[in-house]
């Protein structure tokens, strides 16, 4: 298991010390060994986000560039939504939503109790095969948006600048993923 120890502030390295890892520099301590790392730009943009919160935004946005990639690649063979449904436990919480709406470019949208739409999207089916809904098109009326998060077109720059970089590391990286998952 890896831990990356950066001494950013006294606070920082007073966790270092807590945990008994030293206070030395970009360190990532491997089986008790202490291993430096030489090219400090890859640990400063690794570790640039300052605190936990702003880490798990980066993990988010990461997750919405894979959807906008997917997404541009299904629309070079057929044209997809306009307009997104998040469902499942992520869509509980506004900022990822809005994440997700300016990192695609694109309207989502939020039902009530998006973490059990898979019970719902059974019920329908279940409703459909006994007749007591014409079709699955007619279900999207009982299963309305509670939320509508729209791009920022202000970040729409970033974002676009940000996708580019992250589709060019994939690329650059794709022997370096496929050498560590064999």
């Amino acid at each position: 298991m890896f831990r990356i120890i950066v001494d950013l502030n006294d606070q920082t390295a007073g966790t270092c010390r807590n945990a008994g890892l030293g206070k030395r520099r970009n360190e990532i301590p491997d089986s008790g060994s202490m291993t430096r790392i030489d090219n400090d730009r890859i640990m400063r943009q690794l570790l640039k986000y300052g605190n936990r919160t702003e880490l798990i935004r980066a993990v988010v946005e990461g997750t919405c560039m894979h959807l906008r990639w997917f997404l541009e690649t299904e629309d070079k063979k057929t044209k997809t939504s306009d307009v997104l449904r998040f469902v499942g436990g992520g869509a509980l919480s506004d900022v990822t939503s809005q994440i997700l709406a300016d990192c695609t470019g694109r309207t989502v949208e939020v039902v009530a109790s998006p973490q059990n739409v898979g019970a719902v999207g059974a019920a329908v089916i279940s409703a459909v095969g006994l007749g007591m809904i014409g079709s699955i098109e007619e279900a999207k009326k009982l299963v309305p948006a509670k939320k509508t998060f729209i791009p920022n077109p202000s970040l729409k720059p970033i974002y676009d600048k940000n996708f580019a970089v992250f589709k060019n590391l994939y690329k650059s990286n794709k022997e370096n993923f496929a050498a560590l998952n064999g």
